[in-house]
């Protein structure tokens, strides 16, 4: 029902949009990046989520069309932004490349692509399946966001490695918590 919430704001959208997970933290510089892409639709995408203890939840994964270079530790990026071909919780997670963070960049001409796949949905698809949903009144946003890749409406993949976390547990909050306070204890210690 993500989907059904972010377009509760489409009246009111104009110009660029960002849309972020309320259950996420990130370091600035991934919103700062994502902010420069000049691509209509951007996802920020995690290339680490297999280095990652297992997570009782099914994960958003992506599948980029470039898979050239993404093994391995070392690797030129020519580009960190990547042309999307899927999205959703139902990919192998040995066929995907990335987890999606939660994380996206509209420019105008893509949240108004966004906008018009939305209203399309509920015109076409009223109680059907949509995607991995049910329905599309029961549609998460990345269901929308594999729509507008099968509308040929270009979705990139900004491409991160770690940098985010989640908060879906006491345990979430309190590794986050000790984080912060050891980097804060740092900082005041280097004055």
């Amino acid at each position: 029902q993500v989907a059904h919430s972010v377009m509760l704001a489409k009246a009111r959208v104009s110009g660029t949009c960002v849309v972020v997970y309320s259950d996420i933290l990130f370091d600035r510089q991934i919103l700062d990046r994502l902010l420069a892409s000049p691509h209509p639709v951007t996802l920020v995408v995690d290339r680490a989520y297999r280095t990652l203890p297992a997570r009782e939840k099914k994960l958003d994964l992506v599948i980029a069309e470039d898979q050239a270079g993404t093994a391995g530790p070392r690797r030129l990026r020519l580009s960190t932004f990547k042309p999307l071909r899927r999205i959703g919780k139902h990919i192998e997670a040995r066929r995907a490349d990335y987890e999606f963070i939660g994380m996206a960049f509209f420019r105008e001409e893509g949240f108004q692509a966004l906008a018009r796949a939305w209203d399309d949905a509920l015109r076409n698809f009223a109680g059907r399946p949509f995607h991995e949903a049910p329905s599309p009144e029961q549609a998460s946003f990345t269901d929308l966001i594999q729509d507008l890749i099968e509308r040929g409406v270009p979705v990139h993949g900004m491409e991160i490695d770690h940098g985010w976390s989640e908060i879906h547990s006491l345990e979430d909050y309190q590794r986050l918590n000790a984080y912060y306070q050891g980097l804060t204890a740092g900082a005041g210690a280097a004055r």
